[in-house]
């Protein structure tokens, strides 16, 4: 049995970046992914025989993800960017796409706005500080749909500040865009670094210590020991994990609430689909939370849209034929149908001091933590805590 100085279970973004900041500071990492593949909530989806793909988790970049580019540049691909051409959001009114703007009531909004000059977004919610901005009706009627959107799951008692945040631009790169085999080309990159040793497929299935090793155990049996364990679960795997050696913690990560989406994206050949392009819709229902559009990234031959239903809302063909009904074509027009199933946080008001519990108990239990469910669910968001993570471990080494 190998030692490694770091065993890490989680292999989506969080897991890669924390990795991936381990291993430039010389250290050793195993990183244990459930999945075959690395990536999580980056899952692009490929047509088999073709350079079309969707993303079934993670859609778009910005060049406000000042970590996110450093990631790419030390992965050699900052070549690989793919600017994403404009296209306007709709909502879905029905059977019918519409403008988000032809469902606002403009007079309610101007007289509401100018609130956004004196009102503080800390100690509200998405619900509190936006309906006051927009309108009380507006929201009811079309923000609240927006704002869900984002998450993939109602929104209206996110904390306000957790949604959307200013950063830095780096006006060198374009200000919104992909990649050009899709996201998931950066996790692959991470898996493949040399310094870092990927096992993909194989779930984590117990944790013990052994003096002072933690000893990590896969669901072959394998295991893998480390002077130092870290956690990029989703916090229900970590509680389970950790139920026996550190049980306030388990506890602890328990109390936060998640919500499960459920991804499918299709394929269909260009000349099937007569809407007009667009970058995404947004429909008025808990059943279904939002629609993206490969339109932002055209392609010859096919079009591609990617539905974020909520789990368990609707069976899988009843779900089949709502994204058929949505886009106007027949289950025969749909080439090429990919999965995914991502898990993420429904943060409450008073998450800066669930957080600061957390950090606090998972330092008394020398466990490292990082994941979407710490200072916010972007891509941005998850390598700054992966960083942070790696800042505290080379303060305490």
């Amino acid at each position: 049995m190998k030692k490694y100085d770091i065993a890490l279970v989680g292999g989506g973004i969080s897991g890669l970046s924390l990795a991936h900041y381990c291993a430039r500071a010389g250290r050793s990492v195993a990183l244990l992914e459930k999945e075959k593949q690395p990536g999580g909530a980056l899952c692009s989806s490929a047509l088999e025989g073709s350079d079309f793909f969707f993303e079934l988790g993670a859609h778009t970049c910005y060049n406000s993800y000042g970590r996110f580019i450093e990631l790419l540049e030390d992965y050699g691909l900052m070549g690989s960017i793919q600017p994403r051409v404009k296209a306007p959001f709709k909502m879905l009114d029905g059977s019918r796409f519409v403008s988000i703007v032809s469902q606002i009531n403009l007079f309610e909004l101007l007289v509401s706005a100018p609130k956004i000059f004196f009102l503080k977004r800390a100690g509200q919610t998405v619900r509190s500080y936006y309906g006051r901005i927009v309108g009380e009706g507006n929201f009811e009627r079309t923000f609240s749909a927006v704002f869900s959107a984002v998450p993939s799951q109602k929104a209206d008692e996110f904390p306000a500040d957790v949604l959307f945040k200013k950063r830095a631009r780096n006006k060198a790169v374009a200000k919104s865009f992909t990649l050009q085999s899709g996201l998931q080309v950066i996790a692959h990159a991470v898996a493949a670094n040399p310094a870092i040793h990927y096992v993909g497929g194989q779930p984590a299935q117990a944790l013990h210590r052994e003096g002072d090793a933690w000893i990590v155990e896969t669901a072959d049996g394998t295991t893998y020991a480390s002077g130092q364990l870290a956690l990029a679960t989703p916090p229900s795997i970590a509680a389970h994990l950790l139920a026996d050696l550190a049980p306030d913690l388990a506890q602890h990560l328990k109390t936060l609430s998640v919500a499960t989406v459920d991804s499918i994206g299709v394929a269909v050949k260009r000349e099937r689909v007569s809407l007009a392009p667009l970058g995404g819709a947004i429909p008025r229902d808990d059943a279904l939370f939002s629609i993206v559009s490969r339109d932002v990234v055209p392609h010859e031959q096919y079009r591609g849209f990617t539905f974020h239903f909520a789990a368990g809302a609707l069976a899988r063909d009843e779900r089949l034929a709502r994204i058929c009904s949505s886009l106007q074509i027949t289950p025969q027009d749909i080439v090429y149908t990919g999965e995914k199933t991502n898990v993420v946080p429904s943060p409450r008001l008073g998450h800066d001091e669930w957080m600061a519990t957390t950090d606090r108990l998972a330092e008394r239990a020398n466990v490292l933590l990082t994941g979407n469910y710490f200072s916010g669910l972007s891509i941005e968001d998850c390598l700054l805590r992966s960083l942070q993570q790696s800042e505290r471990l080379s303060q305490t080494a």
